[in-house]
């Protein structure tokens, strides 16, 4: 029998008996250990690369590609302070120059939108045409009215309106009208639609290169600058440090560019491309019905069941301590708790009139916020299958009741205080925001003895109301009211808050009271003040030579008086 030796070990001439290695081994496969059994580890799986985004492209894609450029760059060209043209930049509002400027941009980006839509055979739907007109007429009043606090929020209002609106051209909004899923539908046009198609710009000029040869070349010659830039500028200033005669050919071609404001549109350029990409992504996935359905109303459905977990007694408590404690306020005010109705009636002796009519009202308005979000919170987190329960009901219908009262009853001691004292934007504004609410507080409570669908009629008022401050011209009707109080009841007047705190809508008025009242300080005083006015400017707008992004007709009439 021949010997055998071990793997490893040396046979009797001194060679090694290691076994020879073979280059092309067989993958070793696990025995088969019977049912039940299973490895360890799976077996290892290569990661597979990401399927890239595919965006078709036709011929009003290359052409929008284009066209949110210009409205990109036009954003910042017309919104952005111009330097040497007003005076002062104290206000921020003052700054960037409201006026004429948003009624044209506004008319321009609709225009672009629903030019964009037609080509693509999207069909208006009433809330796409509805939502156009709300655009529209809140961008007019820009032209119109001079600047105001409102100005500011129309300003917020139109961004976020004009992009939620293109949800309801494209017919890809949660709902076809605007309700409890509006503030879905803000979240989806504004952020996920846009970022889920954030390379489709660049597909749209792939698409509009492809087409064109020229247009190629001039696109990449100007890209090939614009990344070459910092290189040919460090060239530029050595050769200038070279050679004296080159320095001064390179400072009057400077010269030049600094008159052309050359530098100004390339920084503005390469701003207006975000801009561009964004509304391009906006239209174009809405458009495309890319990215649109990422959230629906499942989802929501689902994120919002999710939150109901306070149970009802610790929800249900404090919304009954709330009501008792409202009723004992109003058994606190006693026998002159109707004065603000009636206008009679015996006050406390440490109380008089005018500090009834002045305590309390805003005190109330920030109650009745209060009391909304209590009523809110509520109906997003208590505990409750599919029914409201209905001792939520209850106190939701009480707490509404309780809530109207205080805002009637807060109403009527402005009025009173009006009548003392005159109109301020505070108390427009406040009184403004208070009627709102008890507009909606009255649907609540009709709500929580019938349930409806309230999120539509709740939006519908929000807006409609909004737009309707928005027409009303506060400051001209704060003036006026003011100014004719004084000229018929002989009541007090502030002249400098008329003259220096209200836009130029209060310069008619101001101009009335200098001719016809017959008090002669208070005539000195308009003279004082205008002249103060036409010097210094308003707490909304700088004196000097404005640009004419900020022409509005009103401003227009009030220096045509103060010349």
């Amino acid at each position: 029998m021949p010997e055998q030796s071990l793997p490893g070990s040396s046979t009797l001439d001194g060679a090694s008996s290691q076994p020879a290695v073979n280059p092309n081994p067989e993958p070793l496969t696990p025995p088969d250990l019977g049912a039940g059994y299973s490895m360890p580890y799976p077996p290892y799986i290569a990661p597979q690369p990401r399927p890239k985004k595919h965006y078709p492209i036709q011929a009003p894609d290359m052409i929008l590609a284009l066209a949110v450029i210009v409205l990109g760059y036009l954003a910042w060209d017309w919104f952005l302070p111009r330097d040497g043209e007003i005076s002062s930049f104290m206000n921020p509002v003052a700054a960037f120059f409201p006026g004429v400027v948003i009624t044209i941009y506004f008319i321009l980006a609709v225009g672009c939108s629903l030019t964009y839509f037609a080509f693509q055979k999207v069909r208006l739907n009433p809330s796409s045409i509805i939502g156009a007109a709300v655009i529209l007429l809140t961008a007019l009043t820009f032209s119109l009215f001079d600047t105001t606090p409102v100005h500011v929020f129309a300003g917020m209002f139109l961004l976020t309106g004009y992009v939620v609106w293109h949800g309801y051209v494209a017919n890809t909004a949660l709902s076809t009208v605007p309700n409890g899923m509006f503030f879905g539908d803000v979240l989806n046009q504004s952020l996920v639609v846009p970022f889920s198609n954030a390379g489709s710009w660049f597909a749209g000029i792939r698409g509009l290169m492809r087409g064109n040869k020229t247009t190629t070349r001039v696109i990449l010659a100007l890209v090939g600058v614009l990344i070459a830039l910092p290189v040919i500028a460090i060239v530029l200033i050595l050769l200038m440090s070279a050679d004296a005669n080159f320095q001064m050919w390179m400072e009057n071609v400077g010269q030049v560019f600094i008159d052309l404001d050359v530098w100004g549109v390339i920084w503005k350029l390469s701003f207006a491309f975000p801009v561009g990409l964004y509304l391009f992504a906006l239209m174009y996935g809405n458009a495309h019905k890319m990215g649109t359905d990422s959230l629906n109303k499942e989802n929501l459905t689902q994120a919002a069941a999710s939150t109901r977990k306070i149970s009802l007694i610790a929800i249900s408590t404090p919304m009954a301590l709330l009501c008792v404690i409202y009723v004992v306020f109003f058994s606190a005010m006693g026998s002159y708790f109707f004065l603000a109705f009636q206008r009679r009636a015996e006050l406390p002796p440490e109380l008089t009139y005018a500090e009834f009519a002045r305590r309390g009202f805003f005190e109330l308005a920030v109650v009745a916020g209060i009391n909304l979000g209590v009523l809110v919170f509520t109906y997003l987190f208590a505990n409750r299958k599919d029914s409201y329960p209905r001792v939520l009901r209850i106190l939701g219908a009480a707490l509404s009741g309780l809530t109207i009262l205080l805002i009637v009853t807060s109403i009527s001691k402005m009025l009173l205080y009006v009548d003392q004292y005159g109109l301020t934007r505070l108390r427009v504004y406040t009184t403004w925001f208070m009627c709102v609410l008890f507009i909606i507080f009255v649907l609540l409570f009709i709500w929580h003895i019938r349930q409806f669908k309230i999120g539509t009629p709740i939006i519908g008022v929000t807006v409609v109301a909004f737009l309707a401050l928005t027409w009303a011209n506060t400051d001209a009707m704060i003036a006026n009211y003011n100014v004719n109080a004084h000229l018929t009841h002989g009541t007090s007047i502030d002249v400098y808050y008329l003259a220096g705190e209200l836009s130029d809508a209060a310069v008619p008025a101001l101009v009335t009271l200098r001719d016809e009242t017959t008090h002669s300080s208070v005539r000195a005083e308009v003279v004082h003040a205008l002249a103060d006015r036409k010097k210094d400017g308003t707490s909304m707008r700088s004196p000097g030579k404005a640009p004419w992004t900020a022409w509005n007709w009103q401003s227009s009439k009030a220096k045509a008086l103060l010349e």
